[in-house]
């Protein structure tokens, strides 16, 4: 967050819970993984995020299933 700041970056990418909530207060703005990801499909970087979410869900990093389940949804990816 000291280098967010210092940079005067536009975005924080964290995923930690609780580390975004104070970086929240605090009025930085946050984007995770999975909204890196949902932003490189809309910029037509990715065609697909389903293969990286399936590696996030095998990493050992903790992603809820209901979370992985909507951001394939928003990126119009359920049911593929």
């Amino acid at each position: 967050m000291a280098l967010y700041k210092q940079l005067s970056a536009d975005v924080l990418l964290i995923d930690d819970r609780r580390a975004r909530t104070v970086a929240e207060h605090n009025q930085i703005v946050c984007i995770g993984a999975l909204g890196v990801l949902l932003m490189a499909k809309h910029r037509a970087h990715i065609q697909q995020i389903a293969p990286y979410v399936e590696r996030l869900r095998t990493s050992s990093l903790h992603y809820g299933d209901a979370l992985l389940a909507k951001v394939l949804t928003l990126a119009n990816e359920t049911g593929q």
